[in-house]
């Protein structure tokens, strides 16, 4: 969901719902371990934590994890993190712990 802003004025803002596209890709990862979540080019929309298990989440432009590093993610608080990430190659993922995520790409 994002915000509209009325007259410039955040108090008056109005929520905007989005649809995802229909080309969208939800992958759920439960396990610690190495995840080829697309081959080929995309983009990450977002992740969700799904609990408050702590561990990290180390995402790569690439098939494994001798990619480029795109970045590291906290996965210990539960929610949504927004991360529109784009990748060329592919996108590879590392889970440190058994935490519970989603990743949302297209």
């Amino acid at each position: 969901m994002a915000y509209e802003r009325n007259n410039g004025d955040p108090a008056n803002s109005m929520p905007t719902w989005t649809c995802p596209p229909p080309n969208q890709i939800l992958t759920h990862l439960a396990a610690a371990g190495s995840t080829l979540v697309k081959n080929g080019s995309g983009a990450i929309s977002s992740i969700n934590s799904n609990d408050n298990a702590a561990g990290t989440l180390s995402i790569y432009d690439g098939l494994s994890a001798a990619g480029t590093l795109l970045g590291v993610i906290d996965t210990g608080a539960r929610g949504f993190i927004p991360c529109p990430w784009k990748f060329s190659t592919g996108l590879f993922v590392v889970k440190s712990t058994g935490d519970d995520i989603t990743i949302s790409s297209v």
